[in-house]
């Protein structure tokens, strides 16, 4: 009997630390979910391939001779390349990390055209986008290395050095792909020098949102404009202006990054977009109001520009960054992405840029005034 006592009591014993443990695991996943991914969007694998199947803009650059009357600025100083870019959350194409608070880009033909173009004509453009420093080239063999860089980080890693977005490491492994097939062409590869607004950041929160409803440009292959004119009505392009095409936020009470990446953007609608804003200026201990009011003067200052109507702007982003461990409104945003920016030239402006402002505007000015919340 003293034998059959003490069984059952080792077995509630167990019974009660198993339960423990199973709620403990159970919280600590929940609340990984909460702070990672958006309630109101079904998760989507972040390696699934483009519905067109064609990856970037279907535009042959090479071909591009909007240049051949301009000289190319060099970037003379001495260029050490630190790393992957690892706070990327858009794009096709990886960046490359530089000392000294620089980050390399992939050379576009029109969007170095569009930077010495205000440099030299329209210099009211020139505080709302990233400083612009020269260009730089890497041999083959420079690329592979840079490339192969991405192995030392983990979209998993906990720690801040060795953390790269999942985003990111997506597009760098695919680089190194590339880079690694016997088909790599030889040669040397352009890159645009540009100023990186995360450098200042302890915790970088970052938001790519598409600006306007035409995602194409004037070069777009007739299945790209098919399939971005589809796009555009199928996710809230088409209706606000406006299209997340990736985020990173950050978790105050956890002290760890969520993402957000562009076939999840797609899923969100017209009517979850304020939600997204919310999640995205939320560290789950506050809404930070005081970077939502300095975005908003910020937001102001590119609609009085814009509404010169001097440029034709499709598929650009605004790059929205503020550092979640501030106690102050540390915010940075600029215009980004000027591969499809034509000249005016007395051609009819596309509107879609100023629709996206001004819901940009009205999503925020909900926000300050209690209007948008999570419930």
């Amino acid at each position: 009997l003293e034998q059959r006592c003490t069984f059952a009591l080792w077995f509630w014993f167990l019974w009660v630390v198993i339960e423990d443990m199973t709620d403990l695991l159970t919280e600590d996943t929940s609340s990984r979910e909460r702070t990672s991914t958006f309630e109101f969007i079904t998760p989507t694998p972040i390696d699934k391939p483009d519905e067109d199947g064609e990856r970037g803009t279907g535009y042959n650059y090479e071909c591009d001779t909007i240049l051949d009357n301009y000289e190319i600025p060099i970037y003379e100083k001495q260029l050490h390349i630190a790393a992957p870019f690892s706070y990327q959350v858009a794009g096709h194409d990886p960046f490359l990390k530089a000392h000294g608070g620089l980050l390399c880009k992939p050379f576009v033909p029109r969007e170095l055209w569009f930077y010495l173009e205000i440099a030299k004509t329209y210099q009211h453009y020139l505080s709302l986008v990233a400083d612009f420093q020269g260009c730089v080239e890497f041999t083959t063999e420079q690329i592979r290395e840079f490339a192969a860089a991405v192995n030392q980080f983990d979209s998993k890693e906990s720690k801040k050095e060795k953390y790269i977005t999942p985003w990111a490491e997506k597009v760098h492994q695919g680089h190194l792909q590339r880079m690694s097939s016997p088909k790599s062409s030889a040669g040397r590869h352009r890159y645009l020098v540009l100023t990186d607004m995360t450098a200042q950041c302890k915790w970088p929160c970052v938001m790519d949102l598409k600006m306007g409803q035409r995602a194409h440009g004037d070069d777009a292959t007739e299945k790209k404009v098919r399939s971005q004119t589809l796009k555009s009505k199928q996710t809230t392009s088409y209706a606000t202006g406006l299209r997340i095409c990736g985020c990173q936020g950050y978790s105050a009470e956890k002290e760890e990054f969520w993402q957000l990446h562009k076939y999840e953007g797609r899923k969100i609608t017209q009517e979850t977009l304020p939600l997204a804003f919310f999640k995205f200026f939320h560290n789950d201990v506050r809404l930070r109001k005081d970077v939502i009011a300095r975005f908003v003067e910020e937001f102001e200052k590119i609609k009085k520009v814009i509404e010169c109507k001097e440029f034709r702007f499709y598929s650009t982003s605004l790059l929205l960054v503020y550092d979640g461990a501030s106690q102050e409104p540390l915010v940075y945003v600029k215009m980004i992405d000027f591969a499809h920016t034509f000249a005016a030239e007395g051609k009819p402006i596309d509107d879609g840029y100023l629709l996206g402002l001004n819901n940009l505007l009205d999503l925020c000015h909900g926000l300050l005034n209690d209007e948008i919340s999570q419930s």
